[in-house]
């Protein structure tokens, strides 16, 4: 019986979320729809002063643009060389951490089945490896 209830409930309040929620929701604007009004061109007056004017801020800008266009690539190339050599030395360090451990030849230690000591015959080989790994203190195993 309880169930019951609870479960009409809940019915009930999905049903005013989901009615309420989702109700039409109308936009009431009193503004009026824009409409542009339609100008007419103006006939252009022949000025030669203003025209030399235009012409050598055009040149100026041109310029200006063509200098900026001569940074910006020299300022790239820059950026590009810059980054093979990062990529350059990365690649150098890699390859001498790959042959540092190479040179290692860290060998495996074994213990005594379900033993917490290490077999005999294994302590020769921790004491080459920690020989090794005392005299390189940057590596990483």
């Amino acid at each position: 019986m309880k169930s019951l209830r609870f479960l009409t409930a809940v019915l009930m309040i999905l049903a005013i979320g989901t009615v309420f929620g989702c109700a039409k929701k109308t936009i009431r604007s009193d503004a009026l729809a824009y409409t542009p009004s339609r100008v007419e061109p103006r006939p252009a007056e022949a000025k030669p002063e203003a025209e030399s004017a235009d012409k050598t801020a055009a040149l100026e800008r041109e310029k200006k643009l063509s200098e900026e266009n001569l940074r910006e690539e020299a300022l790239r190339e820059q950026a590009l060389r810059e980054k093979a050599l990062r990529d350059k030395a990365l690649q150098e360090e890699a390859a001498r951490k790959e042959a540092a451990l190479k040179a290692a030849k860290l060998e495996p230690i074994y213990f005594e089945f379900d033993q917490w000591s290490i077999r005999e015959d294994q302590k020769e080989i921790m004491m080459k490896n920690s020989q090794w790994l005392t005299a390189n203190p940057n590596t990483k195993v």
